[in-house]
């Protein structure tokens, strides 16, 4: 398996095919409102020096991906973290999450803020495993409801 920078080129088709499987996915019944409009302006969103989408690959297929975008000077956000079905239970999200968190901390960002449903115990467990706080208790808003967290660098 290997972790890499998403060159928003090259790699584009696939990076719209793995956030559209992240989007359709049973796991996340609450669909993400934007994420069809975001498809057509990820270059712009997650773009180097401040953004990036990290890719986990086997061979030629993409298992996974997590994405960081700016907001603000010194603070990002985990905006998405996805591992296709097939390869979970092998910590690649734990793997993506670390590699991220590494960009985040080069790229001059202080804070790395995420969501995440309640029901996703998986992804909660180990966003505060490395450190991420809950800073928000669950919180509805007119798409589902979620829990904030945050993580200081």
């Amino acid at each position: 398996m290997q972790i890499c920078i998403a060159n928003l080129t090259s790699d584009l088709d696939g990076v719209k095919n793995i956030f559209n499987d992240f989007d359709r996915s049973p796991d996340f019944p609450a669909r993400y409102q934007f994420l069809g409009e975001e498809n057509d302006v990820l270059p712009k969103i997650y773009s180097l020096p401040k953004g990036a989408i990290l890719l986990a690959k086997d061979q030629h297929t993409i298992a996974g991906f997590a994405a960081l975008k700016s907001l603000g000077v010194k603070i990002c956000e985990l905006s998405r973290l996805y591992i296709k079905p097939e390869y979970r239970g092998k910590k690649l999200g734990r793997l993506l999450l670390v590699e991220l968190l590494s960009f985040a901390r080069l790229a001059g960002y202080k804070i790395v803020k995420t969501q995440a449903q309640p029901s996703m115990k998986a992804a909660l467990n180990l966003y505060k495993s490395i450190g991420f706080e809950i800073i928000s208790p669950k919180i509805v808003n007119s798409f589902r409801e979620l829990v904030y967290l945050e993580k200081k660098l």
